[in-house]
């Protein structure tokens, strides 16, 4: 699919391509590209819909990433004995949020589709 007539959001968020720095530039490329792939399967008013909130996932898997393992250890030694165990998880995330579950986006991504 031929997406040169798309174009870039560079001046929409008031940077030149001039003043951003080549590790930038490569991210905004890659993010754009896959936002082409993406506009194949989505109508163009429907893809933010979908950008964005894998994106905010995205960014809290990465804030929680490595206290992930700790998080789950310790909720599994709660479970049942404890009524409000968010105190203790963020203590142990350092933000106000934590995910118990087991998936994470990779294991997501990882899961063949059925």
């Amino acid at each position: 699919m031929n997406n040169d007539h798309v174009r870039r959001p560079a001046a929409r968020v008031g940077l030149s391509s001039a003043s951003m720095s080549a590790p930038v530039r490569n991210h905004a490329g890659f993010i754009w590209s896959v936002a082409d792939l993406l506009r194949g399967d989505y109508k163009r008013s429907e893809y933010g819909k979908v950008i964005l909130p894998l994106t905010v996932l995205r960014r809290l898997d990465g804030v929680l990433a490595p206290t992930k393992q700790r998080v789950l250890d310790r909720h599994r030694q709660l479970r049942g004995r404890l009524s409000n165990v968010g105190p203790v998880l963020t203590g142990i995330t350092g933000v106000q949020f934590w995910n118990t579950s087991e998936l994470d986006l990779r294991r997501v991504l990882d899961d063949p589709p059925a």
